[in-house]
């Protein structure tokens, strides 16, 4: 048992965060909350800090991606599944731009007016589908 320096509390000793042999003098969740705190004063660190972490460790980063998905080939077809059913039944930008590329659309030529044409005429078809049914 230890008790948090922050707080005051006396929480069992897996309460606390390890720094190399000893243990920190605040608990995780005071610990949290500080860091929570100083993240909402300081928005764009996190956001330059991985920025940056991505521009120096990109083949690092891209190996990894490859060996998750290699060693985890059911969760990674699960995720692509249900990202695509979202983005079909949302009918993202994302998704509408995809059709149209499939129609030989270039992405120069797709423009918001056109998606938004593509994305009536896709809700068009899916309803006359459904009242064939």
């Amino acid at each position: 048992m230890k008790t948090c320096s922050k707080c005051g509390e006396t929480k069992p000793i897996e309460e606390f965060y390890r720094h190399k042999e000893l243990y920190r003098q605040e608990c995780k969740k005071c610990t949290r909350l500080r860091n929570n705190k100083w993240l909402e004063k300081n928005p764009n660190y996190m956001r330059e800090y991985l920025k940056n972490y991505h521009l120096k460790n990109k083949v690092k980063i891209i190996k990894r991606s490859v060996d998750w998905g290699k060693n985890n080939i059911t969760k990674r077809r699960d995720i692509s599944k249900n990202s695509a059913t979202r983005q079909r039944s949302a009918m993202s930008d994302c998704y509408v731009k995809l059709c149209l590329k499939r129609r030989d659309f270039q992405p120069d030529q797709i423009t918001p007016e056109l998606i938004a044409a593509e994305r009536a005429l896709i809700k068009l078809k899916r309803a006359v589908k459904e009242n064939d049914k």
